[in-house]
């Protein structure tokens, strides 16, 4: 039926390229179980919680980060208005 090449090499003169054809089977594959429907939705929440930590971990950074540019802006404008109210 269908043939899949393989490299072993066959010292016959029955192929022609000198390449054995391996049949492929037509039977049904034992059936594998595969993942229950509460493996599959555990496997999703718990992806669900990585994704949301590391999110959660990214929105605290770049407001820790805000917060330091914020208060630098807030203390370049407090001196600025110390340096007006002197003159």
């Amino acid at each position: 039926m269908f043939g899949v090449r393989t490299s072993l090499r066959v010292g016959t003169a029955a192929t022609k390229s000198g390449m054995q054809r391996a049949q492929l089977s037509t039977a049904a594959a034992p059936a594998s179980g595969g993942s229950s429907l509460s493996q599959r939705m555990g496997s999703f929440f718990a992806g669900m919680g990585v994704a949301s930590a590391a999110c959660g971990y990214a929105v605290q950074a770049e407001l820790a980060e805000s917060n330091v540019r914020f208060d630098k802006t807030l203390r370049t404008l407090e001196a600025r208005v110390v340096a007006l109210e002197r003159k």
